[in-house]
């Protein structure tokens, strides 16, 4: 579900810059929601995920000063938030996780459907998109379900856009390859996803 901006996030952003406690406050109810779903979907560990919002947003507040200007909130939230998070994971030591080892998992709930036997074709398309290479299932969540631009997720994850663009074109040959489950679901891939990784 894409958040409502009232005011453009340059404009935000400066606020933040000027110490306008409200416009942290604006960024943090637009996009704390987000940003602990996919942190939780990343280790599984509520209390690292959420000691590290408060981390990052603290952080965005105290060095607001030293801040670049942002033209867009949410791809640099993500990318500072993510970053932070194995941080704190490897520091902790709480879980043995590296990049490689993000355990990303799709939920039924989370694919919009409206045709019929719609929990059915959910659950295949969760299992299918699970059954991924962990890399394929992040890119397949930041692109599809948090709907970031290519160029984005390849600032987030720190890769190159090639990279993105090959490892998507490489879990959509996957999903195409199973063809028990495309039994089920038959024409639903394409209204979804259409294919197209660009």
């Amino acid at each position: 579900m894409k958040a409502v901006h009232l005011e453009n996030d340059s404009v935000i952003w400066s606020r933040l810059k000027l110490g306008d406690r409200d416009a942290l406050s604006q960024i943090f109810r637009i996009y704390y929601s987000d940003l602990h779903n996919y942190g939780i979907k990343l280790c599984g560990k509520s209390s690292i995920v959420e000691d590290t919002l408060q981390d990052m947003f603290l952080h965005l507040f105290e060095k607001r000063e030293q801040l670049g200007q942002v033209s867009y909130i949410k791809p640099y939230l993500y990318t500072c938030f993510r970053r932070s998070l194995l941080k704190n994971i490897q520091a902790k030591r709480q879980m043995d996780l590296l990049d490689d080892d993000l355990q990303l998992q799709i939920e039924p709930e989370e694919i919009a459907l409206t045709q019929s036997n719609a929990d059915l074709k959910k659950k295949v398309l969760a299992s299918m998109i699970n059954k991924l290479p962990k890399r394929q299932r992040e890119l397949i969540y930041l692109r599809y379900y948090s709907d970031f631009s290519i160029d984005e997720i390849a600032d987030i994850l720190s890769i190159s856009y090639r990279s993105v663009v090959n490892t998507l074109y490489k879990a959509m040959i996957r999903l195409r390859s199973d063809k028990t489950a495309l039994g089920v679901l038959e024409h639903l891939l394409i209204p979804i996803f259409g294919f197209s990784i660009l």
